[in-house]
């Protein structure tokens, strides 16, 4: 797959890979550049002001170690963790 450079530095990612990674009009990429690879990464970006509710709400979403080894089946998973 091929793409051009055009005026003010401005790219154009062809249609297919749009749906195959399932982006649509709005969503936010991350680009990171190394000596041999552009890499743009979708992400989701909080907004300031939404943060001290994302904060208060994120310990229902974690599990805690004694939660998680429940789940665990032999010794090598829980000495993984």
């Amino acid at each position: 797959m091929l793409i051009e450079i055009r005026k003010k530095n401005q790219i154009t990612l062809p249609a297919e890979l749009i749906k195959q990674m399932g982006l649509k009009e709005g969503d936010v990429l991350s680009v990171e550049a190394s000596k041999k690879a552009i890499t743009l990464k979708p992400v989701v970006v909080i907004p300031k002001e939404d943060l001290p509710r994302f904060h208060e709400n994120m310990e229902s979403y974690l599990a805690s170690e004694a939660v998680l080894k429940k789940d665990w089946l032999t010794p090598e998973e829980d000495e993984a963790y």
